[in-house]
């Protein structure tokens, strides 16, 4: 995805309110972080459909740590009249306070990186916003508005290990956690669906974290910036929307109208709407932990679907039973978390994020996205996990049987790469010309005679390289006048006495 155009206009400060946006801070109440993701019991799971679970939540010793969240947080868009438009996170307000406990994790990390996703990146200046789709860190993606980087901070907050890789290795299967964010409209091949269901299948309680890519942070952070800007602002902010939506639609095109793919059925025409509503054995938990979800403040957007497969959407030649799945969270009927289990991976599971409306770096700044990516951390099992965020692109990541080895290149490569090769053979043989010409002794050779040492010149030529050691050009003038005057005058005169 292309980094799309800021604001390039000199107007005045513009800047929003996020309603529900301010952390107080992430607090693990009187507990060690060891303890503060106990593992959710697990029942009452049916095949290929979404089962509800109420009341069957074990008792909590302590409140979770997005709930002491607190929901007042300002953003502001300040516009630098040198520079043209240039968003940044302004903080937390003055009558914001920090709770000061045994264990506290300060949210202030994340802030930092916010200041990031509003501050526009790039070497094009204040005219550019990253919009790189399901990176972590780097130039292009560290602060981009649909990164991972956020949400990734979070999880090292909660106590896992974060770490970020890019294709499908022996190394990869190391991982606890994998959180897939590809940055493609296609459904995971089957190759790729084989590769992680080995991997759920090696070892015990494994988690793969996958978030579909219908959703595009740029244009909600436009309408963002739009809302309580200026007049002279308005018309360019709404051009800028108006591409961000564009080239959105244009992206989505290769989206598939309808295609099975056993962890969930992909549907593109589908409404696009706005989540109003909220139900699911998530918001059952939030509610009964003290901490409810407000359905009305949340932005999660929805257009195409990932939703539960059934037996009508197989293909035929389909040989692998349906799994099971239980719908975490949904909306009138539209599954936007669903959690995939099978037998054969030994209590392993793959959760399935409908899009990242609530889980890239933009929406976490809202309150009730973060409770939702709280609960979906929980999900992942006690601290000291090691999460991977699996960056891809175009087709998924590659699949290697073994870690590629880098090798540096030699300054012998330079022989056999076109043109310097030819350019260096020249200069080879005109190199070892010289050194026949210059360094080799022809003739017999002899011993040079050994130099004189009553040779007065060579007084004279040592004491004159001492007095330009010196540097001092008036010092060695009045040596020598020093020299002319009395020395030198004092020497003839004795010699002529003596005739």
């Amino acid at each position: 995805m292309k980094p799309r155009a800021s604001l390039n206009d000199h107007s005045r400060p513009a800047s929003f309110d996020h309603h529900g946006a301010r952390p107080r801070g992430i607090m693990f109440g009187n507990q060690s972080a060891t303890n503060s993701f106990p593992s959710s019991p697990r029942s009452g799971l049916s095949r290929s459909s979404a089962v509800s679970r109420g009341g069957n939540t074990a008792p909590r010793r302590q409140a979770p740590w997005w709930r002491e969240l607190n929901p007042q947080f300002t953003l502001r868009v300040t516009k630098h009249a040198s520079t043209g438009t240039s968003p940044v996170v302004s903080g937390l307000n003055s009558s914001s306070s920090f709770s000061n406990r045994n264990s506290v994790c300060s949210v202030s990390s994340i802030l930092l990186l916010l200041l990031g996703v509003f501050t526009f990146a790039g070497c094009g200046g204040p005219s550019d916003v990253d919009s790189t789709y399901g990176k972590r860190r780097g130039t292009l993606g560290g602060s981009s508005v649909n990164g991972t980087a956020v949400l990734a901070g979070i999880f090292e907050q909660a106590g896992h290990n974060v770490t970020t890789w890019h294709r499908l290795s022996p190394k990869l299967k190391k991982a606890d956690v994998i959180v897939w964010t590809p940055d493609d409209f296609q459904p995971p091949t089957a190759e790729q669906r084989a590769w992680f269901e080995e991997w759920l299948h090696e070892n015990s309680s494994r988690k793969l974290i996958y978030v579909g890519r219908d959703y595009d942070a740029a244009a909600t952070y436009w309408e963002k910036v739009q809302t309580g800007a200026s007049a002279e602002q308005a018309s360019v902010i709404a051009r800028r929307l108006a591409s961000a939506k564009a080239d959105h639609a244009a992206e989505r095109v290769d989206m598939p109208k309808e295609e099975y793919c056993r962890w969930f059925t992909m549907r593109r025409d589908r409404p696009a709407r706005d989540v109003r509503t909220l139900q699911g054995k998530w918001v059952d938990e939030l509610r009964a932990a003290g901490a409810p979800l407000d359905a009305l403040k949340v932005e999660i957007k929805i257009e195409g679907r990932l939703d539960v497969p059934e037996e009508a959407d197989m293909p035929k030649g389909e040989t692998q039973a349906l799994p099971y799945v239980e719908t975490l969270l949904q909306s009138d009927g539209d599954v936007l978390v669903s959690r995939v289990t099978d037998d054969a991976w030994w209590n392993g599971e793959v959760i399935v994020v409908a899009n990242g409306s609530f889980v890239l770096n933009v929406p976490l700044v809202n309150h009730q996205h973060r409770q939702l990516a709280g609960k979906l951390i929980e999900e992942c099992g006690q601290p000291g996990q090691q999460v991977v965020f699996l960056e891809s692109g175009d087709g998924g990541p590659a699949i290697l049987k073994r870690e590629p080895v880098n090798k540096f290149p030699s300054w012998l490569d330079m022989f056999t790469t076109w043109p310097m090769n030819v350019i260096l053979l020249h200069v080879s043989v005109a190199g070892i010309v010289l050194c026949f010409a210059v360094f080799p002794i022809f003739g017999r050779p002899r011993e040079l005679p050994p130099e004189g040492r009553s040779d007065f010149a060579k007084h004279i030529h040592a004491l004159g390289e001492l007095l330009a050691r010196t540097g001092d050009q008036a010092y060695a003038r009045s040596r020598l006048a020093y020299y002319h005057q009395h020395v030198k005058r004092d020497s003839g005169v004795s010699h002529r006495d003596k005739k």
